[in-house]
């Protein structure tokens, strides 16, 4: 197709983003058609990438054909959505000030037109989603690229199969996903008062990501049980859900308003189901990080705070109380079976004392917390202290890919029933920043598979900075580690968060490692191969920017973590078509 001298066009990779910097590369683009593979109700994404030259262009609209296969079977346009990439600014060091600001489409933001200035990028973001009741076979279409100086579209053919298998819904699967979620910050943006804190005033710009969470695999539900168990790391306070207070007789008494509210918002979503055992309450934490706990004093009549050390009397004699009454509040809820007490990269020692009391308090039926732990633990084969902890993350940093220590936990952890996912955060490679290439998390997501473990944690859905939709940069991390997704705007009518690369790419990864298991389980013939598909994945090397930012440790690395993440999804994708033939040869 040749280029326009108005506006230039062709399809691009979701892979990685295109920025302002590298438009004289870009402008070399020049590819026309697209194919995929796809299962009964899944998705796929796609880019079309544009560039105008010397001068602006106006109205440039994207629109897309129905789909039809080679049997008449039609996939309406309604299905694909087409979604235009907006630019965010980043500082992309790591507690760096002096980094550059670098501008990155980071929010799949509006549909509709747009005009692009002379000498810039812009991007279209294209989801196409395969109905549940949809035929299968090779479907074809169109994307025609519109503008009011262009004299004659563009049009790109785009090809996708669908599989004669089903995608599997997250619910049927025993992927592990857990973003921990930021109500307070969500309130705070979009300027909730602390009367309409967790009414309905709240949960309307609450609902539909809590409903994208639910929808991709999420089941775990942050709940904070302590004021600021992070020690205010983030750009806003978390504020406890539960309120305490020290009454004039010196013990501690608990206001669960808040808590309930948001745990019941979770269940009507259908997060968590209680009556099912679905789902975790995940209530940080026994350990905040410096200890603290803020309670109003009666007797003074003023918020206050002690620091007691975990294991000592003072400390054993507090968290006694708390832990007794939320059991009972649990239990008169049917809540309790779901709920865990909570620990976020502790020391052994501390961790060790949390168990130790957790244990020691149960109900009617002896039955003590559920206990869970982010945690930094890196070898042996002594697991007699983490069996005592029902569910476990491994930050990515702390596991050695030359070593069957991780995997060998993980089998060990399944076959007693618990649950081992690892995490990535602040300083891992590859990992889901504002400056990752966004395959990054499908990686991540097949890597989570290679170790034998259950999921993937990642400790920030919605922790937004001030003003996200225009600068992601914050004082201690890299850009955006805080959070996938972003808000919609103060004034928006119709919308209330944004998706982005890097979440859709990890979702695609969820989608994918759930064929695998799919295919393991209902094809045993195939099994050791898929196996030995999964086991052969390469892991890249960490290195660091000249801010200090984590990223590919070369360009070999970077391009390793594409390759690799693109391999394995072709490869069960081929497993996929034998397993159809397979069964096809025994109807």
């Amino acid at each position: 197709m040749k280029k326009d001298t108005i506006l230039g066009a062709s399809i691009g990779s979701t892979d990685f983003h295109y920025l302002q910097k590298d438009y004289d590369e870009i402008k070399k683009l020049n590819l026309n058609t697209w194919n995929e593979v796809a299962w009964i109700g899944d998705e796929l994404n796609s880019k079309i990438v544009m560039w105008t030259n010397s001068s602006p262009v106006n109205n440039v609209t994207l629109s897309s054909s129905d789909f039809i296969n080679e049997n008449g079977d039609l996939i309406s346009s309604n299905n694909i959505k087409i979604s235009w990439l907006k630019e965010t600014l980043a500082n992309i060091g790591r507690s760096n000030p002096s980094a550059p600001l670098e501008p990155f489409p980071d929010i799949i933001h509006n549909s509709g037109s747009l005009n692009i200035e002379k000498n810039k990028i812009a991007s279209a973001w294209i989801n196409i989603k395969i109905p549940r009741n949809a035929k299968p076979g090779i479907y074809n279409g169109s994307i025609e690229v519109t503008a009011d100086e262009l004299e004659k579209a563009y049009t790109f053919d785009y090809s996708f199969e669908v599989l004669n298998l089903v995608q599997p819904l997250p619910r049927e699967t025993n992927t592990q996903i857990e973003f921990w979620q930021h109500p307070y910050t969500i309130a705070r943006y979009y300027k909730i008062s602390k009367e309409d804190l967790f009414t309905e005033k709240h949960f309307k710009y609450l609902k539909d990501n809590l409903k994208e969470y639910r929808n991709m695999g999420g089941r775990g539900v942050i709940a904070t049980i302590v004021h600021e168990a992070w020690n205010h790391q983030s750009y806003d306070s978390d504020p406890s859900m539960i309120k305490w207070r020290k009454n004039s007789y010196g013990t501690f008494e608990f206001d669960y308003s808040h808590f309930d509210k948001w745990i019941q918002l979770n269940i009507d979503l259908g997060i968590l189901d209680p009556e099912k055992g679905f789902g975790q309450i995940k209530c940080y934490s026994i350990v905040p990080w410096n200890n603290r706990i803020q309670y109003f004093n009666e007797a003074t009549n003023k918020e206050e705070a002690i620091n007691p050390n975990p294991g000592s009397d003072l400390w054993i004699n507090i968290w006694t109380q708390f832990l007794t009454s939320f059991m009972s509040h649990l239990e008169e809820k049917g809540w309790f079976n779901i709920t865990y007490i909570s620990m976020d990269e502790r020391s052994m020692d501390d961790l060790k004392a949390c168990v130790d009391l957790i244990e020691s308090i149960t109900n009617n039926s002896y039955e003590h917390f559920k206990i869970s732990s982010a945690m930094d633990y890196e070898s042996g084969n002594d697991y007699s202290f983490l069996d005592r902890i029902d569910d476990i993350s491994i930050g990515l940093s702390h596991i050695n890919h030359n070593s069957n220590d991780m995997k060998n936990m993980a089998n060990h952890r399944q076959n007693l029933g618990l649950l081992t996912t690892i995490y990535t955060c602040t300083g891992d490679y590859p990992s889901s920043f504002t400056i990752s290439d966004p395959i990054e998390g499908a990686f991540t997501m097949w890597y989570s598979l290679y170790q034998n473990t259950n999921g993937f944690l990642r400790w920030s859905w919605d922790g937004w900075v001030e003003n996200p939709l225009e600068n992601v940069s914050y004082k201690y991390w890299e850009p955006g580690d805080p959070f996938l997704i972003y808000p919609a705007e103060k004034d928006s009518i119709d919308k209330t968060f944004y998706s982005t690369p890097r979440l859709e790419k990890l979702k695609e990864g969820i989608r994918d490692i759930n064929k695998a298991k799919y295919l393991m389980e209902n094809a045993p013939n195939l099994k050791n191969s898929i196996e030995n598909l999964i086991n052969s994945l390469k892991r890249p090397n960490k290195g660091e920017n000249a801010y200090d930012s984590a990223v590919a440790a070369s360009k070999e690395d970077r391009d390793l973590t594409i390759s690799e993440a693109k391999r394995m999804k072709k490869g069960i994708n081929n497993f996929a078509r034998e397993f159809i033939s397979l069964t096809m040869k025994t109807l």
